[in-house]
């Protein structure tokens, strides 16, 4: 049941939700408001899919793309390739050389920061004809010493976000600001000061944490993660155009990292990855699956997440600051798994990252990290997504799952007082006087909570004997690819959004 007064939208308080995708049924209250009783169109109408995230192929080797959906796409898009985002000058600069641009005088990393900057910053009328040419540019890389293509099966696709998902993500922001401001509710804008914003600063009417949950406009935050599953290689980079992101895909798996600095910053002293990765086989059908799979798990997950009618009290009573920590919990959790994607540089910023990502997926999930850390658990985990995700699609985004596996028995291995020893268990005594046994996949688990908890400094007071003997046994050396959890977390979420469903409801009903 939400609460709004009658001036909203216009007016229009019905094309307010609808312009959510939400079905209601409204309940005056007096002056002081309508109340609705709000569903989503797609419980309401038992969509399968809701239809928030959409993909299809634009240009590839095959004969079914579909490059005019792309202009039809992209004309209810926002479009938002204005200086905002772009700097024109960087634009113009980079596209003043033709032949250094389509002759691979740059090499790929500067060849992929230009079809970026072209694509998102084409107007309408060039847009095929820019992406056709940015294919061909990646297809007309060559390999080392040779004449032949280095990227011959690269494909362009599009993935579009829906007006309706940014609307529907604005409802807890409208709700608060009414919430906290009485006179706003009571009389409307005019109860607003003459002058917002006199330092400068842009002020939203309704911008309640506006900056916090802000990565489902341009939709980075979301895809990200879905760029980052092979690292340290990549398979694939976006172009942003407001609700269009266009993704072109190499075919073929790529060195994302380079062993020297690529700017002054990385010539500083950072403790990187230590181990080397195998180059994964990843063929061309996998790109079409990958993104398929991915994108129909987004759209159903944000989905539950923005739903109203899962964030009630008891009595079913719309409580918008329980949405809104869910979106930021579920925002913060893409951009944390990405990041630690892309920290095989730093395995301390990486690190922190993926720790985080345990945090957040305890407040979304109710799994403890102890829980999250135990080889049993993630193994059941990984078996699950085998049977879910389709063979081809499991080129893509299985590899780091196996990485991060593996690591966790690299990480058990490291309890080297119990080998030297013959011991199978690790007994110490609690703080309370009690003798206790670990065995050996508990201890690891417990050891990755400890390094956890040691983010805010070690010492624990609340299990300090179990920390000292952790610490003492184990040599804490910690496998780089431990942190790619985070990643097979984040498959978990997205393949089981009934569950997840079930948590935030059971979250705001109380």
């Amino acid at each position: 049941m939400i609460r709004l007064p009658e001036w909203i939208w216009g007016g229009d308080l019905v094309g307010l939700l609808e312009s959510a995708s939400l079905q209601h049924r409204k309940r005056p209250v007096g002056t002081e408001g309508v109340q609705h009783s709000v569903t989503t169109n797609e419980r309401y109408h038992g969509y399968f899919t809701p239809g928030f995230v959409s993909q299809f192929r634009v240009l590839g080797v095959a004969a079914d793309d579909e490059v005019e959906r792309l202009l039809r796409a992209d004309r209810s898009s926002s479009n938002i390739v204005t200086s905002d985002v772009l700097d024109a000058q960087r634009i113009e600069e980079a596209m003043f050389d033709e032949q250094e641009y389509s002759g691979g005088r740059y090499g790929i990393t500067r060849r992929m920061a230009l079809i970026q900057l072209r694509t998102g910053g084409a107007v309408r009328d060039q847009l095929l004809e820019t992406v056709r040419g940015a294919r061909q540019a990646l297809v007309d890389v060559q390999l080392t010493n040779t004449e032949e293509s280095a990227f011959p099966d690269a494909e362009v696709y599009a993935v579009v976000r829906s007006a309706a998902l940014a609307m529907r993500y604005k409802m807890p922001s409208i709700h608060l600001r009414l919430e906290h401001d009485p006179g706003l509710f009571q009389r409307g804008p005019q109860a607003l000061a003459p002058e917002q914003g006199s330092d400068g600063r842009y002020v939203a009417v309704f911008g309640s944490s506006q900056g916090l949950v802000d990565g489902v406009y341009i939709f980075e935050c979301y895809l990200s993660p879905l760029w980052g599953s092979l690292a340290p290689f990549v398979w694939a980079f976006p172009a942003h155009r407001g609700e269009i992101t266009l993704i072109y895909s190499f075919g073929r798996a790529l060195a994302g990292v380079d062993g020297l600095p690529a700017e002054p910053l990385q010539a500083i002293n950072f403790r990187g990855a230590s181990q080397t990765v195998d180059t994964p086989d990843v063929s061309p059908a996998a790109t079409q699956a990958a993104i398929t799979w991915w994108t129909q798990k987004l759209d159903n997950i944000l989905s539950v997440v923005s739903d109203p009618a899962l964030h009630t009290d008891k009595d079913g009573n719309y409580l918008p600051s329980k949405h809104l920590n869910s979106m930021l919990s579920m925002e913060q959790l893409f951009r944390r798994v990405a990041a630690v994607q892309r920290g095989h540089k730093d395995k301390d910023a990486r690190r922190l990252a993926f720790f985080s990502v345990l945090d957040t997926l305890q407040r979304l999930t109710g799994r403890d990290i102890t829980m999250l850390s135990r080889r049993s658990y993630a193994n059941k985990v990984l078996t699950q997504l085998e049977t879910a995700i389709p063979d081809h699609a499991q080129q893509i985004l299985l590899p780091a799952c196996y990485r991060a596996i593996r690591a966790l028995d690299e990480l058990q291995k490291g309890f080297f007082l119990t080998r030297q020893t013959g011991m199978q268990t690790i007994k110490y005594v609690s703080d309370k006087g009690q003798e206790r046994e670990l065995t050996l996949t508990e201890a690891t688990a417990q050891y990755v909570k400890l390094l956890r908890n040691a983010t805010h400094g070690f010492g624990d007071i609340t299990e300090r004997n179990r920390s000292e003997v952790l610490l003492a046994h184990h040599d804490g050396v910690i496998p780089d690819d431990l942190a790619f959890l985070a990643w097979l977390y984040l498959l978990d979420l997205l393949n089981n959004t009934d569950r997840l469903q079930f948590s935030l409801w059971a979250g705001g009903a109380r």
